[in-house]
């Protein structure tokens, strides 16, 4: 078993008395307390005394820790990369598996990014974790909308009736109080279910009721943060390295290098976050295409300002993005040059791991399958996934 210190003991306890209860559990503490550690634990703990088979799913970024982890504690725990759930052919890859069908406990770190339910991925784990007890570690179960840990619950708990003790007792009609779809004014406070399914502490609780707190035998101590405002202004900046480089004093003109990198910024479209102005003039009008509008507008703001951001840093950190944007523009339009258009979570999570430039075509990410069918308008799906017909067969963007 790791070694915990006393809150970390008091998580597991209270975990595997959730998890008994109700099938699933919220680990939220706060960045920094050992969610990683209450969760090998957790599943040390049903391995040994339950005989339990768990499965450990987590993005790419960490299946070789989770890999270390089990190793160490010697759990017997496959490690499943979030990524490959969302890879076509892999929608029944859990339940079809025979190496993991018959797992029966299901860890699954970073839960936020199954906070959406109309998604692949969250398919592919939801008819899996459905029939299991599952640990949900993260430390934002709720990230811009209650419905996020809505979906989160309804991976172990697929019923609407619900013995999570709330009014009504279904997690729908629940929700629905929480966080009206209409204008209306919330009845009910998402922490009335929360309170009976997720653990969550702070560094000031660890403070407070843990201050005798230790860690592998070392008192557990968290730094007070010392806060300084630097202000400075780039145009002076770039106005005084300008002169020193020239040898004159160009204050009248500011800085020529500021003047043209603005100029150079403000010439750019930004036409990958700005799809609405690609779209056919009669479907402009229509509800979703006018908040894609929207979401493009402050999209292409945003981008505008994180390069002006990444320049003031350093011109090094500037050209590292630039690199970065052009890699993934490139890949964009291999989508584009496949009759597709790389949007949505899923969709950019493939452009910032792929690099159509340089792999073979055997290789790259983006197949358009044949027979394609070419549609001459967009078919939009969600604001989350990549606009792709259900029948499988990538629209083809209006010129």
């Amino acid at each position: 078993m790791p070694d915990l210190a006393d809150f970390q003991r008091v998580a597991v306890r209270q975990a595997v008395k959730i998890l008994d209860t109700y099938g699933g559990v919220f680990i939220s503490d706060v960045v920094g307390l050992g969610k990683t550690f209450i969760g090998t634990t957790l599943l040390k703990h049903y391995a040994l005394y339950r005989g339990a088979r768990p499965l450990v799913v987590c993005p790419a970024s960490l299946v070789e820790m989770w890999e270390w982890f089990v190793e160490r504690y010697q759990i017997d725990a496959p490690v499943i990369s979030t990524g490959l759930l969302s890879q076509p052919g892999n929608e029944r890859m859990l339940v079809g598996n025979w190496r993991d069908r018959d797992r029966d406990l299901v860890l699954v770190d970073e839960s936020q990014n199954f906070r959406h339910g109309d998604t692949q991925r969250y398919a592919t784990l939801q008819i899996f974790t459905q029939t299991r007890p599952t640990i949900l570690l993260t430390a934002t179960p709720r990230t811009t909308s209650a419905w996020d840990a809505y979906h989160q619950i309804k991976l172990w708990h697929p019923q609407d009736t619900t013995s999570i003790p709330i009014n009504p007792p279904n997690l729908p009609e629940f929700f629905r109080k929480v966080e009206p779809r209409s204008q209306d004014p919330p009845s009910r406070d998402l922490q009335e279910i929360l309170n009976h399914i997720l653990i969550r502490r702070t560094r000031h609780h660890i403070r407070t009721y843990y201050p005798d707190a230790q860690s592998n035998g070392q008192p557990l101590v968290f730094p007070d943060r010392e806060l300084e405002t630097i202000t400075y202004s780039i145009e002076e900046t770039c106005r005084t390295a300008v002169g020193t480089y020239s040898g004159t004093d160009d204050a009248a003109g500011e800085s020529r290098v500021y003047r043209q990198l603005h100029d150079l910024i403000g010439q750019l479209t930004y036409a990958r976050y700005a799809l609405f102005d690609y779209a056919l003039p009669e479907y402009q009008d229509e509800p979703k295409y006018q908040e894609l509008q929207r979401a493009g507008a402050a999209l292409c703001g945003l981008m505008r300002v994180m390069l002006f951001k990444r320049f003031e840093s350093s011109v090094e950190a500037f050209r590292q993005t630039v690199n970065r944007l052009r890699d993934l523009q490139r890949a964009f339009q291999g989508g584009l040059d496949r009759d597709m258009v790389p949007a949505g979570d899923e969709a950019t999570d493939i452009l910032y791991k792929s690099d159509l430039a340089t792999n073979s075509p055997s290789t790259r990410p983006w197949r358009k399958p044949a027979p394609a069918i070419q549609s001459p308008t967009l078919t939009w799906t969600n604001s989350r996934r990549p606009w792709i017909p259900t029948s499988g067969s990538w629209t083809k963007w209006p010129a």
